[in-house]
């Protein structure tokens, strides 16, 4: 069995959770394969690798979602999209809320033509 622990926001794959989640599935259960990507990326590019991940771990054996927070509304729709399970620990259900702060490192890309081209990128991080 597979599990992909999701991170919620200003977390990362080290996160507290993640690590004790993996600790305890290879001391009790080592038949169990614990994923903890690193998602501070873009929220469409969190979902696409995250949908990457449970399709090919899913051909392979069982998977299950499990998503903190942010992580957990993530959980969601890769659940929705791919019909893989989820269980989510106190999820995020107003990420539009949770990332306005985000909004003021909004990178904008204008070209100087006929027409304007506008292009917002979210970042979980400061860094990402």
């Amino acid at each position: 069995m597979n599990l992909i622990y999701i991170h919620g926001l200003d977390s990362d794959a080290n996160s507290t959770k993640g690590v004790l989640l993996e600790k305890y599935c290879q001391r009790h259960y080592p038949d169990i394969n614990v994923y903890r990507p690193n998602l501070n990326s873009a929220p469409e590019q969190v979902f696409e690798q995250l949908v990457k991940l449970v399709t090919e771990l899913s051909r392979e054996d069982k998977t299950l979602l499990i998503g903190s927070s942010l992580g957990g509304y993530f959980s969601t729709l890769v659940s929705n999209h791919t019909g893989c399970p989820a269980l989510l620990l106190n999820p995020s259900t107003q990420p539009h809320i949770t990332l306005q702060r985000f909004s003021d490192t909004l990178v904008s890309n204008q070209e100087s033509s006929d027409e304007l081209s506008h292009s917002d990128v979210l970042h979980t991080t400061a860094g990402g």
